[in-house]
């Protein structure tokens, strides 16, 4: 669960992409003008329009505002407030599985501050997930010489990988293999192996609950021992989405939640290469 050490560059995630959907035939590539209404920002610093209507903001924006968050150093901070009304509870697993047994059908679309350490240095963006079954977008912004801003959009049918970064500004490539995009992101970006994890975990505690992006979060430490991951999750009380996540590498906390996405949620933000498949 330790994204920077999962972290693929862009032209390295590029290549996979070409080698993996080409299979060294081009002969039905063709390009696909990107939608006018294209939800997440065309710009490196991902400072466009949510599917909610809110922005995403870029990896600077986001480190300057997120005083709403706990820092992954440990760092206090003064939102998302604690709650005293949780009780922690025998049976947490129970708990945590039935907040979470929808997941896979539930519309969502939800912003985060993300907050990245590895090995003593700290980097900081935003992460976004739009789900609207069968369809899902995954956007996510890094600062940094390595970072920039990605998408990947899904249909249940085909994958749009897209980037924007300095050496590789604005392009998307299209594949035939919806399952293309799930080997070649980091594993952090999709959250089901966390959720798997805590709800198989041995050690799983219900904490002091939270409000979390104006919403009521029931939080839960973990210990799962099978993956060696420790941390603290919290979940929305009524729909279980995702509100907060804090391990080792990582944290995550969410600063605008919908459970409405709009048409345009999952329309690429540059021209598309489709590569078949």
């Amino acid at each position: 669960m330790q994204l920077p050490r999962r972290f693929v560059a862009p032209s390295l995630l590029l290549a996979a992409v070409l080698i993996a959907a080409c299979g060294g035939d081009d002969d039905d590539s063709s390009t696909t003008t990107a939608s006018a209404g294209a939800s997440v920002s065309a710009s490196a610093s991902a400072s466009g329009t949510t599917a909610s209507g809110s922005p995403v903001r870029s990896p600077s924006a986001t480190s300057a505002a997120s005083s709403s968050a706990t820092t992954a150093t440990g760092s206090p901070a003064a939102s998302p407030s604690a709650s005293a009304s949780a009780t922690p509870t025998a049976d947490a697993s129970s708990v945590f599985r039935d907040l979470t047994k929808d997941r896979a059908t539930e519309t969502q679309a939800v912003t985060y501050d993300l907050v990245l350490v590895d090995d003593g240095t700290t980097r900081t963006g935003t992460w976004r997930i739009v789900q609207d079954p069968p369809k899902s977008l995954v956007a996510f912004a890094i600062d940094g010489s390595d970072g920039g801003t990605f998408w990947i959009i899904d249909d249940g049918k085909s994958s749009i990988i897209c980037f924007d970064t300095d050496s590789e500004p604005g392009q998307c490539v299209k594949t035939g293999d919806s399952s293309l995009s799930d080997s070649l992101v980091p594993s952090v970006v999709d959250v089901d192996e966390t959720f798997d994890g805590v709800e198989n975990a041995p050690n799983v505690t219900e904490v002091a609950g939270r409000t979390i992006a104006g919403r009521s979060a029931r939080c839960f430490e973990y210990d799962d021992t099978t993956n060696a991951d420790t941390g603290t999750i919290c979940l929305d009380a009524s729909d279980g989405i995702l509100l907060a996540l804090k391990n080792e590498g990582i944290e995550l906390t969410a600063i605008d939640v919908s459970t409405t996405v709009n048409a345009d949620a999952f329309a690429p933000p540059f021209a598309v290469l489709d590569l078949g498949g």
